[in-house]
């Protein structure tokens, strides 16, 4: 993905890529991300999850913000879905196989 962001970057014209890949901003023009779900008030999320008959799948995309952001090249791809999964409420022994290769 590195390469393929360095050639489009001497290229004419724009590419827009979309990728969970670390490290690939750095070689692009520009750079800019989901907010995704970092103002999140996560307890208050948890408490609508507990007291809500809405599934919480649909609960949590309603927090989810996706507008595009300019961020920092060098900031890291955000890694929601360990934050989903708990919320969601997985087994523990599931939660932990994720951690490792988190």
């Amino acid at each position: 993905m590195r390469g393929l962001t360095e050639y489009l970057n001497a290229e004419p014209g724009y590419s827009v890529l979309s990728t969970h890949y670390d490290g690939v901003a750095c070689h692009a023009g520009g750079h800019y991300r989901i907010k995704g779900l970092r103002d999140m008030d996560r307890e208050a999320v948890r408490a609508e999850l507990a007291n809500s008959s809405v599934p919480g799948p649909e609960i949590i995309a309603r927090h989810m913000d996706y507008g595009l952001y300019p961020a920092d090249p060098s900031e890291a791809c955000p890694r929601e879905a360990l934050d989903i999964c708990r919320l969601l409420g997985m087994p523990q022994k599931l939660m932990m196989k994720i951690q490792k290769f988190y």
